[in-house]
């Protein structure tokens, strides 16, 4: 079991390398296989609906798109939590290996548009419009953003008091209910992205235990 760390820790010259350097490998891969399952799903017609009549009764809240974008400092919180360069080497091959597990179930059940009912008003709408412009199109079953959302709580959990660690499932839980009310994500698409992630998550580590 790796030692638990009570507090985030300043880092290191090789650490902030390997966070530039993995960070940005990831980027390129989010970028092809996220931008590329959306562009090719958008050359056919074939859809499918994911949702359910009962799904029309979940409220749209756009201010939940802050909870929605705040995923991203929950990743790069990784900088300060995994404390070698090895794990954090290991976070990126794990979100490595979800991106193209989702890429895959992308290509293979391409959704239907899920689009809000009314739009977002006020000062909240250029955040919303942001988070819905970097969701895409089809890219539905299994959620990323919930899959990287488990994926950080899992890698962090390992190295965090329990009670810190129960903080970023908590988190990671907001972030999954943000998919629902901000109308970007099925129900389907948050439970597959969930189970995604934890399987994933587990197998990695686990491969690296051994």
């Amino acid at each position: 079991m790796p030692l638990k760390a009570s507090r985030l820790t300043r880092p290191d010259r090789d650490r902030v390398a390997a966070f530039v350097g993995y960070g940005s490998l990831l980027c390129g891969l989010w970028v092809v296989v996220y931008g590329g399952a959306s562009w090719l799903t958008g050359l056919h017609g074939y859809r499918i609906g994911f949702g359910w009549n009962e799904e029309s009764y979940i409220p749209f809240l756009p201010e939940m798109a802050v909870i929605y974008l705040s995923l991203f400092p929950m990743i790069w919180l990784s900088l300060f939590i995994l404390p070698t360069p090895a794990d954090i080497k290991q976070f990126a091959v794990t979100l490595a290996c979800l991106f193209v597990v989702s890429g895959i179930g992308f290509l293979i059940f391409p959704g239907r548009t899920y689009s809000p009912a009314e739009p977002a008003t006020g000062p909240i709408q250029p955040v919303f419009e942001f988070a819905d412009w970097i969701n895409l199109e089809h890219n539905y079953l299994p959620s990323l953003h919930v899959g990287m959302a488990v994926v950080c709580a899992y890698a962090y959990g390992r190295q965090l008091p329990r009670r810190v660690a129960l903080f970023f499932w908590a988190w990671a839980a907001a972030v999954a209910l943000s998919t629902l009310l901000t109308h970007q994500h099925y129900l389907v698409d948050v439970v597959g992205g969930g189970v995604v992630g934890w399987i994933i998550s587990g197998f990695c580590y686990r491969v690296r235990l051994e």
